[in-house]
């Protein structure tokens, strides 16, 4: 079954992509159904979906218009960004901008392709499947295993001390060229001063 793909109107109107035809929010019934509306003008083409918009059935007469393509273009690209930020960690506005130069070709599908803001929250929500979940105090933070390292295999993690009170990220190449460094600036409050003490510290023992 084609996916449906949501996006906001130029008037910020909720709306929908399916099998090439788009449809603007109708209304709403008791039940929680969604009923919508062809956005061509005069077309008498609806579509009914539940609220988790996994039912779609086409009602009323046949489009009076062919299919759209540039409404599979969207669609593609969309469901292509939900992927890319399931499973990249390449920033989603950097996500949505490669896939919009992808449809440059198309100065229509271009100009229909929703904005950033329209479709973020979906993107956000696919970005922490890939992502843990933020800890509630330092004592809970848990570095996974595949972040441990960098792609070339060397360890990420220098340094984890007790309750997490320090960790210190970076490869022993990184750690090399601080220890040679004449001097090492820190940033910080006034919250975390002593820890930045104690990382200054241990960075010392290590350039002796």
């Amino acid at each position: 079954m084609d996916q449906i793909f949501r996006f906001k109107t130029s008037r910020g109107r909720d709306a929908i992509s399916f099998n090439g035809y788009s449809y603007r929010l109708d209304r709403r019934s008791a039940s929680g159904d969604l009923f919508w509306r062809c956005l061509k003008e005069g077309c008498r083409g609806r579509l009914q979906t539940d609220v988790e918009m996994s039912q779609p059935v086409v009602r009323g007469a046949d489009h009076s218009h062919p299919s759209s393509v540039e409404d599979d273009m969207i669609r593609v690209a969309y469901t292509r960004m939900r992927e890319r930020a399931a499973y990249e960690t390449t920033p989603i506005p950097l996500i949505y901008q490669d896939e919009a130069n992808r449809l440059a070709s198309s100065e229509a599908a271009s100009a229909m392709l929703p904005v950033l803001q329209s479709l973020d929250t979906a993107l956000y929500r696919a970005r922490r499947q890939c992502l843990p979940p933020l800890p509630d105090s330092r004592a809970d933070i848990v570095v996974p295993e595949s972040l441990r390292f960098t792609e070339a295999g060397e360890s990420f993690v220098l340094l984890q001390l007790l309750n997490n009170d320090i960790i210190v990220f970076g490869s022993p190449a990184d750690f090399d060229v601080v220890c040679v460094a004449t001097h090492v600036y820190m940033d910080g409050n006034i919250d975390i001063l002593e820890y930045l003490k104690e990382a200054g510290r241990i960075i010392a023992d290590k350039m002796a």
